[in-house]
């Protein structure tokens, strides 16, 4: 168990690895007020991408908008917003050209020097 904000506050602000009935669960803790600002900023399409372990391309910040979407309360009430127009469009684009870009620097400089590891995990997304 890691205490709300041992992970250094982010997306994910602490968590735990539980097995419970045999099922690996993976919790994580949000700061409500966190939640708050990234639902605000989706609505603008606005996103960071945070960069986590594990998390070959990392975590957008509006990760949380799509857990306030489909997640169940487990105690009290919490807002049931839908895909921002604006997030929708700005999103897409990221990721789209981060990807494009990726490959574009694999191929013309990674697999140029013959470099496999590099062709292998391309370039990092920022």
């Amino acid at each position: 168990m890691f205490a709300p904000g041992a992970w250094g506050g982010g997306v994910m602000n602490g968590g735990a690895w539980l097995n419970v009935d045999g099922q690996r669960v993976d919790l994580h803790y949000r700061d409500l007020d966190d939640v708050e600002h990234h639902l605000a900023e989706a609505e603008q399409g606005r996103f960071r991408v945070e960069r986590l372990l594990f998390y070959l391309a990392g975590v957008p910040t509006y990760v949380v908008v799509g857990e306030l979407a489909i997640a169940r309360a487990l105690v009290g009430e919490l807002p049931r917003p839908g895909f921002p127009p604006a997030l929708r469009e700005r999103a897409a684009r990221f990721w789209a050209d981060s990807g494009r870009l990726t490959l574009d620097y694999t191929e013309n400089v990674y697999a140029k020097r013959g470099d496999a590891l590099g062709c292998a995990g391309g370039s990092p997304v920022r």
